[in-house]
């Protein structure tokens, strides 16, 4: 029986899980994509411990590690000798201090040239057992799900710069052997949200709305024509306002109402559906954590 070839995605969680050992975080968007294909084009294995032992005879592949190992991301998680910089991996990879064995054992390997430090992630990872295989699976689980759920370029623009790379290590610091992976999907979401935040705090959002046929004969007439910049808000609103010009709409028109980031032509539905009038003005039922 044949072994179908990998593609791309094949590689997306040992990519995550590379960027969990040399990071401390989870792979951005156009991160996870890229260093896929690499690996794809590298011929390597799909898993850590192949790609472990495949590092010192796959020479596009130990580019490839080494890059993230020599980055400046890396130093500066990882600092000082030997001994610090192993101390440094086992907290973030295990949540825990080196055990004396395993650190002797490691440090030696260092000041004996055996392994890199570009290495050293991947040889921990790979050599992990007990409850360390859990813990890196649970980070390597949540990263994957934290990614996954970027799906607008506000998201995207949120996760980007040191600032967005400490906040989501800050967040997977919290993954660990007992965390239940379903329930952390609120601090996933409340994470990107806080980072979508912060781009429109920055940057200010225009509001717009998208207005619909007035000379439609349905009453509830698809929204059509024009759209409006309604205000530019220091923050993401969770209850915008509404043009006075909307009041000329009649009531039940199906109206929908836009956040639009000004860097991009991205878009995010805000409210649709049909908003109800009362004593002249139009209310806008808009769900929270949208961003």
């Amino acid at each position: 029986m044949s072994v179908a070839a990998p593609v791309a995605a094949d590689y997306h969680r040992v990519v995550q899980q590379i960027y969990v050992g040399y990071f401390g975080r989870p792979a951005d968007v156009g991160g996870l994509d890229w260093h896929a294909k690499v690996l794809l084009a590298a011929g390597a294995p799909v898993d850590i411990g192949g790609i472990a032992r495949a590092y010192g005879s796959n020479a596009m592949l130990r580019t490839e590690i080494d890059s993230f190992g020599t980055s400046a991301e890396s130093a500066a998680l990882y600092p000082g000798n030997n001994a610090q910089f192993i101390e440094g991996l086992y907290r973030n990879l295990f949540g825990r201090a080196a055990d004396a064995g395993g650190l002797a054992y490691w440090v030696n390997l260092l000041d004996r040239q055996l392994i890199t430090r570009a290495s050293a992630a991947i040889q921990l990872m790979s050599g992990a057992v007990d409850t360390d295989t859990v813990i890196i699976a649970n980070k390597t689980s949540a990263a994957s799900a934290f990614t996954t759920r970027i799906t607008t370029p506000i998201q995207e623009r949120g996760y980007d710069g040191l600032t967005a790379n400490a906040v989501a290590r800050t967040m997977l610091n919290q993954v660990g052997l007992a965390t239940d992976l379903a329930a952390f999907n609120t601090t996933i979401g409340a994470t990107l949200s806080a980072l979508a935040g912060s781009v429109a705090s920055a940057n200010g959002w225009d509001i717009v709305a998208a207005v619909p046929a007035m000379n439609s004969i349905a009453s509830k007439a698809p929204v059509v024509l024009s759209t409006q910049v309604i205000a530019r808000l220091p923050a993401v609103p969770v209850s915008p306002p509404v043009p006075a010009s909307l009041a000329a709409a009649r009531e039940g028109s199906n109206l929908k109402l836009w956040l639009y980031d000004p860097r991009s032509t991205g878009s995010l539905a805000l409210s649709t559906g049909l908003p109800a009038q009362r004593d002249g003005r139009w209310r806008f039922p808009v769900p929270r954590g949208q961003c």
